[in-house]
């Protein structure tokens, strides 16, 4: 609307004046933050201020401030910028890959299709010797799940064994985390994961599940389960339909809960498909019968 036109005027009026300046860094940063629908016919003019703001200070740490909005603008808004922004963020990582603050930058990049397979591994490398740095805080949830994931779609990239090592070290760590489920999910869908730790990781993860109330986020530990369930004991894999159960009858939507059932049919086995044949039966109780099983 017309304030949020004026907004943007008086934002670029200001850095018309400043720029240059390295206070302009954050004027920017929630410049960047806005969609091209907000910004309109301004995005070219954005990315032309933090481009030329990155050329004045892309060097120095406060850059990671213009860094990672852009790090969430797609290849199509960049256009021929998106090579420029990698090398950016590589020569800003390079300088200060080890400092309290890369890891959302490097969360960031490693997140990105661009990298070529030696940056993404040299990015890998730094997040993991940042995480072994900060395995004591609870703050390394996002970069253990962007690394677990990059595991999954670039292990040819990864030390996979060293990020299932860390991320256990940081599960033994933080034994309450409220966010140490998604870490479990994600290394959980890790096929390198062998099946012992894996079953170990299941297990508890499960176990952890029960003794919370449950909510809508449970599945991405129980969507994270059928890929190996035939493995489990009986006793895990009984609790992992009872869970599933509470989550279908209180929690889950149709769409996430059809998700998690197409994933369990991929799997079919004698086995996995008496579960499935038994919370279809929930499904059809919570949703009516023409509910619907689909990715």
């Amino acid at each position: 609307g017309a304030r949020q036109n004026d907004a943007l005027d008086a934002a670029f009026a200001w850095l018309g004046n400043h720029g240059a300046t390295e206070a302009a860094g954050f004027v920017l940063t929630p410049l960047l933050a806005w969609d091209a629908d907000r910004l309109g016919a301004r995005q070219n003019d954005a990315l032309d201020a933090a481009f030329t703001w990155l050329g004045n200070h892309g060097a120095t740490e406060v850059a990671r401030f213009v860094l990672n909005p852009l790090l969430a603008w797609d290849a199509d808004r960049l256009g021929n910028r998106a090579d420029k922004l990698i090398s950016s963020v590589l020569a800003w990582l390079a300088t200060f890959h080890s400092a309290e603050s890369a890891d959302f930058v490097l969360v960031g990049v490693l997140d990105r299709r661009q990298p070529d397979d030696s940056a993404r591994r040299q990015c890998a490398a730094w997040a993991m010797a940042w995480l072994d740095r900060h395995i004591e805080t609870g703050d390394a949830t996002h970069l253990f799940n962007t690394l677990l994931k990059t595991a999954n779609w670039h292990a040819e990239s990864v030390d996979v064994p060293r990020i299932i090592k860390l991320a256990g070290l940081w599960l033994d760590r933080h034994p309450t985390h409220v966010e140490r489920r998604f870490v479990m999910a994600r290394l959980l869908r890790l096929p390198e994961l062998p099946d012992r730790a894996w079953l170990g990781v299941a297990a508890r993860a499960l176990e952890e599940l029960n003794l919370r109330a449950g909510d809508t986020q449970d599945d991405y530990i129980l969507s994270s389960v059928p890929v190996r369930l035939a493995g489990l004991r009986k006793e895990h894999r009984d609790l992992w339909l009872r869970l599933t159960q509470r989550w279908i009858l209180h929690h889950g939507t149709a769409k996430a809960i059809g998700r998690l059932i197409w994933d369990c049919q991929k799997k079919s086995s004698r086995l996995v498909d008496a579960y499935v044949e038994s919370l279809m039966s929930d499904c059809r109780q919570r949703f009516g019968p023409d509910f619907e099983v689909g990715p």
